[in-house]
């Protein structure tokens, strides 16, 4: 059985998200602080390495990791402004949705994809299954309402959400497994700090007091580490894996390492448990289905 590299780094990605998840409680800081000094840190982190691997040739990379980045400049304002409205097990029912999305329009980039899973139509439809058992589990998890209100507040991380995944898989394409996932985590972190600061110096969202404290600065360089390694997997498991909607469905794993986390410090969690076994269940089932040859 040839097993795909894709799984390692989603399942390596899922366990240093939940880190990045967990960091925050521990080190009580601004959210724009915590923000900025967690990109910052991660491109300082990465500058010895790629200075040892050097810089992808092609533009298409840098394009592509630079509209992506603007992406995550406007989407991350419009998350950490809505969670304090509409709370974060609406946003957190609401973004799993968009994996189904993902899936689905990749094969208008690459049709080959499709006639590959027409050729092999019983696993393919256990795949979709799967898939479909993953969002489901992961929207169930917690059972806040959901409104229209709370859609149309979010409606730009939805799309980004959507749309983001299409073009981390479209970047690996353009670079390679040695140097793309340093050069990628550094340029974005790059231009994101680059954008922040001019939006600093004009809007001044918080006190220089509080941007440069002790507590925002360990704060952003503990999460900042975590990052790396989230964004360092996952570029891995996007560069092996045919379609990019699958390693979200795995990256729901974070939510049950989190879960573990708070039962083995015996901390209540108001979550559906037969939710979190499901999202394992259905992970596990998309991890056997693509490693079994076709």
């Amino acid at each position: 059985m040839d097993f795909p590299l894709w799984i390692p780094f989603a399942l390596l990605c899922a366990a240093s998200l939940a880190l990045v998840l967990l960091i925050p409680e521990k080190v009580k800081g601004d959210g724009f602080a915590i923000a900025f000094w967690n990109k910052a840190a991660a491109m300082i982190f990465m500058i010895p390495v790629v200075l040892y691997t050097g810089l992808p040739g092609q533009w298409e990379f840098y394009a592509l990791v630079a509209a992506q980045a603007m992406l995550w400049v406007i989407s991350d304002v419009i998350f950490f402004r809505a969670i304090p409205v509409v709370g974060a097990g609406v946003v957190s029912r609401l973004l799993p949705g968009t994996v189904i999305v993902t899936f689905c329009a990749w094969f208008l980039f690459d049709p080959n994809l499709l006639s590959q899973y027409i050729e092999t139509p019983v696993r393919s439809f256990l795949v979709c299954i799967a898939l479909c058992g993953s969002v489901y589990f992961a929207m169930r998890l917690k059972k806040d309402p959901i409104s229209w209100a709370a859609v149309r507040m979010i409606w730009f991380v939805l799309v980004a959400a959507i749309i983001g995944p299409l073009m981390y898989k479209m970047v690996t394409a353009h670079t390679t497994i040695e140097q793309g996932p340093f050069a990628f985590v550094l340029f974005e972190s790059f231009v994101m700090v680059s954008v922040w600061s001019v939006y600093y110096a004009v809007k001044k969202p918080v006190p220089a007091a509080v941007l440069f404290s002790k507590q925002s600065l360990k704060g952003g360089a503990m999460i900042g580490a975590a990052m790396c390694a989230v964004s360092l997997s996952k570029f891995a498991a996007m560069h092996y894996v045919d379609n990019p909607g699958l390693v979200p469905a795995v990256k729901y794993l974070d939510a049950i390492i989190i879960m573990a986390y708070y039962r083995a410090i015996g901390r209540a969690e108001k979550a559906d448990v037969m939710a979190g076994l499901g999202i394992v269940g259905c992970a596990a089932a998309i991890i056997v289905l693509k490693s079994w040859p076709a």
